[in-house]
């Protein structure tokens, strides 16, 4: 078990954790909808790693095993910006139709 990281303040006094990638105070005292966050390093690293991936506009996907909190520390990047979450679980046997879609097109023929 990790020891939670503890609480800084940014110039403007607001309290929570000050991450080490991109300098984001990450706020602790908001509540999620499912259950309370322990803000663990890899936690906060998470959190950090999706907070730059939307300001970069690059995509972040997090591989691992179950119970790592990486539902939870999407769902807590999501409330705290607003933004609405699509899930998507990829498997072995997910294929690019799966994701995209079967949508042929097809060239028409001239009609006379």
């Amino acid at each position: 078990m990790e020891i939670p990281l503890e609480e800084s303040k940014d110039k403007n006094g607001n309290k929570g954790i000050l991450s080490k990638i991109t300098n984001l105070l990450i706020n602790t005292n908001q509540k999620i909808s499912t259950k309370k966050l322990a803000f663990t390093k890899n936690m906060i690293d998470m959190i950090d790693i999706l907070h730059l991936g939307i300001y970069a506009k690059i995509p972040v996907i997090f591989e691992g095993e179950t119970g790592q909190g990486k539902q939870t520390a999407i769902q807590f990047v999501a409330e705290s910006l607003g933004l609405e979450i699509i899930n998507i679980i990829l498997s072995q046997s997910t294929n690019t139709e799966d994701l995209l879609g079967r949508i042929k097109f097809q060239k028409m023929k001239k009609m006379k």
